[in-house]
C-alpha cells in the first residue's frame, strides 16, 4: 500500500521528522479525495520527459527493487521511452521549486496518476516542472542527503 500525504505538506515519508524544504505532490491512493482536472499537454509531457530520462537529468530518488502497482487501478504500470518499458513505482522525483531552496517530492507514479486518473497538482508544482531546465546538471539523490543532513534526519 502507498502512503498519502496531502500535496504541499512537508515530506517525511520513512523519516524521523519532516524536512520543511521538500513538499509532497501526488502522494494519493484509493478512498482519500484528490484534486482533478485537466493539466496542460506541455506540463504532462515534459514530467514525463523528466522522469523517461531519469538517468539522464537524474531527478530520480529513492529507489527500490521492483515497482508497486497504482493505488488505483492496481496495475503495474510501464512507459516506453523509444526502446524499453521503463517501470514507474520504484522511485521518487524530486523537481527544483520556483521558491529557492526548496523542492517538490512525488512518487514516479504520479505521471500515471496525471494522464490517467485526472490527478491536477498544484498549480506551482506544474510552473516549477516547466520551469525545468534539461541542460542543466542535477542530481535528485545527492540533493536529497543534503537536505536531509541539513535537517538531521536519518
Amino acid at each position: 500500500m502507498n502512503k498519502y500525504f496531502d500535496d504541499l505538506s512537508s515530506y517525511s515519508y520513512y523519516l524521523d521528522g519532516e524536512i520543511n524544504a521538500i513538499k509532497n505532490i501526488g502522494w494519493i491512493c484509493y478512498g482519500k479525495p484528490y484534486a482533478i482536472g485537466d493539466a496542460p499537454s506541455a506540463f504532462k509531457n515534459k514530467l514525463e520527459t523528466i522522469f523517461i530520462s531519469a538517468s539522464t537529468y537524474k531527478y530520480t530518488f529513492n529507489i527500490i527493487r521492483g515497482n508497486s502497482p497504482c493505488e488505483l487501478c492496481h496495475e503495474k504500470i510501464y512507459l516506453y521511452n523509444g526502446l524499453r518499458d521503463i517501470p514507474l513505482g520504484f522511485c521518487e522525483i524530486l523537481i527544483p521549486s520556483l521558491i529557492k531552496g526548496e523542492f517538490y517530492a512525488s512518487p514516479s507514479l504520479i505521471v500515471h496518476y496525471i494522464k490517467e486518473h485526472n490527478y491536477l497538482p498544484p498549480q506551482e508544482y506544474i510552473d516549477s516542472v516547466m520551469q525545468v531546465d534539461l541542460n542543466k546538471s542535477f542530481n535528485a539523490e545527492e540533493c536529497f542527503k543534503m537536505l536531509k543532513k541539513e535537517n538531521g534526519r536519518k
